[in-house]
């Protein structure tokens, strides 16, 4: 099973359309990712303060995918 990358907004849930092997993955890789991809380039997820990245975990989420 794959696990897609989504995201929850107030105007909806969007599909990323990125897909991972395993819900880990996609937690640690796609959620990640996401961060990195709204910032400079460099910035650490896991170096930034605890409650931006809980906000990051709160809108991103995985879900089972075909």
């Amino acid at each position: 099973m794959k696990w897609a990358l989504v995201a929850i907004l107030m105007s909806g849930v969007w599909d990323t359309g990125l897909r991972y092997q395993s819900h880990d993955d996609c937690i640690s890789l796609g959620v990640r990712a996401s961060y990195l991809a709204s910032q400079r380039h460099g910035k650490n997820f896991y170096d930034i303060d605890p409650n931006t990245r809980e906000d990051y975990h709160n809108v991103f989420k995985c879900v089972p995918s075909k």
